[in-house]
């Protein structure tokens, strides 16, 4: 028994979401909570990490900035000091030295002081308030130097600003001062005072999930801190960088990678975590996206399976609209969509006769209509060009009535020979009756034109439409340079183009009107009397007949300009030639 498409549906439909519901059950809210739980301390580490590269950065500032103070070259040459100087030029050089640490100072806001202690016991600083000296008896200068440091971070101390009494927590960066002048000499210390709130400002760290931060230093005193971290530093300071656990459970999250020995600590609570897993509403969003998610992609894949035939079909009849009628489908499904499978490919054999039938009565029309187009040619040109030997003969002459009627028989002949596929001849042939039609031309008007050829010998074999120039040279003698009142000329060039030939008869007759110009591009042939002109009218329906788009036919000219004409077809070796 046949089953219908919606029965099948339905039926997987079902099974489908029995299955699906069931294992989003069982294992969607394990599996989401440890996946969130993951991502949320992978947040804070890269918190973190953020945290510790803006510290880094600064500490990487400061020890720079140093660096640039000992090396300066007004500070050094100011260092130097003669045993008979004046008081007053040793005035002039602390000062010196003062405007040059202010200046550099005051390139970072996080800077609060420079000092500079040499070891004969005078000191430089930027702050007028500071007595440089008393920096030896300060607890953190004798603990840094208890600890046989020469370089680096001090703990964190106060500093008396400049502009009052008040004094600010600082930590100093302390590093040996040598004279560039006697061999590297160590001729003292530089000390450069870290404003602290200002870095605790980069060091806030706020998280619902967070027991609590801390940043230490080389000495485990705490540069900044807030809430409460449940390890000591003793334990912290064993523990290695990255992830570890706490006895309670909750994640200690260490970054190492500062100067000087300093630490990034921050905990996530296990238990918030825990609270915010929990939440309700994440839980059954879990549960039911989880399904979801499960059941659309079974769906999609059995679905897809059951309806394939239909989507075979919607292909076929999208290449059919395309205008592709070379197709079919087969479809076995042994239900409706096996019998609109096979009224379809009946349907396509039907179009496909249909359109073979219309092909060859479209040929058939062509060529007929391209034929009539022949025939108004021929007549016209015999026409005219008896008229041409009835006045010659009125005139006299009858040397040139010989070689007038030997070029009009070599034209006669060529115009009426009957051939299968007379549409078409080559440029040489073509070349060849119009230099004999201006032959006859230059008897019946005579000294009034002359002609010059231009032409490409690698195009004289490729096929052209039969009397296809003709009617364009006619129609510069006649038109344009017979009712010019002085001599004219016309000039022929003929030359290949890639893939095209490029077909170009100028004259500098008398030229035409834009009226006359747009009937002409109308393809309109006007009659005058019993006898219809043929002329460039003819030549544009026949080229459009013959090759479609593929053509480009321009005309330009105005009154007093001269007419040129420009025709680009395709190459195409006649047949004649390729026989060769």
């Amino acid at each position: 028994m046949k089953k219908s498409i919606r029965s099948k549906i339905m039926l997987c439909v079902m099974f489908v979401v029995g299955i699906a519901f069931l294992a989003s059950a069982i294992g969607g809210t394990e599996y989401f909570l440890k996946v969130l739980e993951e991502h949320i301390v992978l947040e804070e580490e890269q918190k973190q990490e953020q945290v510790a590269k803006q510290i880094a950065y600064i500490q990487d500032n400061i020890m720079s900035l140093a660096r640039q103070i000992v090396v300066d070259d007004e500070i050094q040459s100011c260092m130097e000091t003669q045993k008979d100087e004046e008081i007053i030029d040793r005035l002039l050089k602390a000062s010196r030295i003062k405007e040059t640490l202010r200046r550099y100072i005051n390139q970072q806001s996080f800077i609060h002081g420079v000092t500079i202690l040499l070891e004969n016991g005078v000191s430089f600083s930027s702050n007028n308030t500071e007595d440089a000296g008393l920096f030896v008896q300060e607890k953190w200068y004798q603990k840094f130097r208890e600890n046989g440091r020469k370089k680096g971070f001090s703990d964190t101390h106060m500093y008396t600003v400049e502009q009052g009494p008040t004094k600010v927590e600082v930590i100093s960066y302390v590093m040996e001062f040598k004279s560039l002048n006697h061999k590297q000499e160590t001729t003292g210390e530089i000390m450069v005072h870290i404003s602290c709130p200002y870095l605790k400002k980069y060091i806030q760290m706020d998280s619902i999930l967070l027991n609590g931060y801390a940043m230490y230093d080389a000495y485990g005193n705490a540069i900044s801190e807030s809430g409460n971290i449940s390890v000591p530093y003793a334990k912290i300071k064993e523990l290695p960088a990255g992830r570890s656990l706490s006895d309670s459970g909750d994640t200690l999250l260490i970054h190492r990678n500062m100067k000087d020995n300093w630490v990034l600590v921050s905990e996530v609570s296990k238990q918030l975590l825990i609270n915010q897993l929990r939440f309700v509403k994440v839980f059954f969003v879990s549960v039911f996206g989880g399904a979801a998610t499960v059941l659309i992609c079974i769906l999609f894949i059995i679905i897809k399976n059951i309806t394939k035939p239909i989507e075979q079909l919607h292909k076929a009849a999208l290449l059919v609209g395309e205008g592709n009628f070379d197709v079919s489908v087969d479809i076995q499904t042994n239900d409706e969509l096996s019998i609109l499978g096979d009224s379809f490919n009946t349907m396509i054999a039907d179009i496909q006769k249909m359109l073979q039938e219309s092909v060859e009565y479209e040929k058939t029309t062509k060529e007929i209509e391209i034929n009539r187009l022949m025939l108004q040619i021929n007549p016209h040109f015999i026409y005219n060009t008896l008229n041409s030997i009835v006045y010659m003969a009125r005139i006299g002459g009858n040397e040139n009535i010989v070689r007038f009627s030997n070029a009009f028989i070599s034209l006669l002949q060529d115009t009426l020979r009957v051939k299968k596929d007379s549409i078409f001849t080559t440029m040489e042939q073509e070349l060849k009756n119009i230099k004999n039609y201006l032959l006859l031309q230059a008897y019946r008007y005579p000294n009034r034109f002359e002609v010059f050829y231009e032409i490409d010998e690698n195009v004289l074999d490729t096929q052209i439409p039969n009397v296809f120039l003709q009617p364009i040279v006619e129609n510069a003698v006649f038109h344009g340079l017979a009712a010019k009142m002085d001599k004219g000329h016309l000039w022929i060039r003929v030359c290949r183009n890639m893939q095209n030939v490029e077909i170009t008869i100028e004259d500098d007759g008398v030229g035409m009107s834009v009226e006359t110009l747009e009937e002409i591009m109308r393809a309109e042939d006007p009659v005058k009397g019993e006898m219809r002109t043929i002329g460039v009218g003819n030549v544009i329906q026949r080229i459009r007949h013959i090759y479609g788009d593929e053509y480009r036919l321009d005309i330009e000219s105005a009154p007093g300009k001269g007419t040129k004409v420009n025709i680009i077809i395709p190459y195409k070796k006649s047949k004649e030639e390729e026989g060769k």
